[in-house]
């Protein structure tokens, strides 16, 4: 069986700069208000704001080239679902209290499986549409997340724009990045490393136009509901390293690597995606407190740690599966 290995490994990067953060805030007070500018954390926080539209291109490129059959889209949905609300049972029966908002950690699963419930219809949409309509939709997408409309009942507003303080992946600011993935997953396997930069560039054109604040404030502002300048930028960022991967690992389908830990990785996103959550809250949960008390330095090493454990249960789960085109591409 073949795969699409820059996907895989572009979805392992992402992967990688999720799982570090998370780790190293779980062992710290690191927070945008208390990191020096320009400092090792400073960087390190930047350089994981490319996850989670790297997921979201990724995700979307998947998608073209998953079997378009609803029962297929539906089960994954499921999947994901029951993953959520694992996740949040285990962090309410072994996670400490903890400053940040209950759930937050699994909540990106919430959009996924929404999703991917309802692909069938929005992806039908989406492949049939001309380029000029593709373009005005992402626009009016965009023009909404810049000014998104108050008053809504408070479940709509989360699924749709988002609240500050509630922490969710609302779908009126991340659909843009989905539905680019889409695009660029289409002109698999033509698709080439330089169309992705001119994609990234657009965006920087675009976060140049729209930037109004200082650097340290787009960089760290928050994502719960983000803003046009941080949608912009990040998935920039992302394009970046998506071409990176397509540069070194082509668009075309191939034989997958068993070694490679990024692909290893990727291929098996929901799997590394419930581990490292799990390790995270089941360790946080044995009485080990004092990790909220260590200096950032050691967090950076814990998020690193976390990183190796997940990679290598990852590749032993990997040594015992078929090498063939698992579900997990889909996500």
């Amino acid at each position: 069986m073949t795969r699409y290995r820059a996907v895989d490994a572009a979805r392992g990067i992402a992967l990688v700069l999720m799982i570090f953060i998370h780790g190293m805030r779980l062992s710290s007070t690191l927070s945008r208000t208390n990191v020096k500018d320009w400092s090792l954390d400073w960087d390190l926080w930047v350089l994981s704001k490319a996850a989670t539209p790297l997921f979201f291109l990724c995700f979307g490129m998947a998608l073209t080239f998953q079997p378009p059959a609803r029962k297929h889209l539906w089960i994954r949905a499921l999947q994901v679902f029951l993953s959520a609300q694992a996740l949040l049972a285990l962090e309410l029966a072994f996670a400490p209290p903890a400053p940040d908002p209950m759930g937050q950690w699994s909540t990106i699963l919430q959009f996924y499986w929404i999703a991917l419930l309802l692909a069938p219809f929005w992806l039908r949409l989406w492949t049939g549409c001309s380029y000029p309509f593709r373009a005005a939709l992402v626009l009016a997408l965009l023009l909404l997340t810049a000014w998104p409309p108050t008053g809504l009942p408070l479940m709509p507003q989360l699924l749709l724009f988002g609240q500050p303080e509630r922490v969710s992946f609302p779908f009126i600011p991340w659909m843009p990045v989905v539905l680019l993935g889409v695009t660029l997953g289409e002109r698999l396997p033509h698709l080439q490393a330089k169309e992705v930069v001119a994609a990234a560039v657009l965006c920087v054109v675009a976060f140049l136009f729209t930037l109004h604040e200082e650097p340290r404030t787009f960089f760290f502002e928050d994502k719960y509901p983000p803003r046009l300048t941080y949608i912009l930028w990040t998935t920039a960022y992302a394009l970046a390293l998506l071409a990176a991967a397509l540069a070194l690992y082509g668009s075309e389908r191939q034989a997958p690597s068993r070694t490679n830990p990024l692909e290893v990785l990727g291929r098996h996103s929901l799997l590394a995606f419930n581990l490292h959550l799990g390790l995270m809250f089941l360790v946080a949960g044995a009485g080990l407190h004092i990790l909220r008390t260590m200096p950032t330095d050691y967090g950076r090493w814990v998020g690193l740690l976390l990183v190796l454990v997940v990679m290598l249960l990852v590749y032993g789960y990997s040594r015992l599966k078929p090498t063939g085109v698992s579900r997990s591409e889909g996500s």
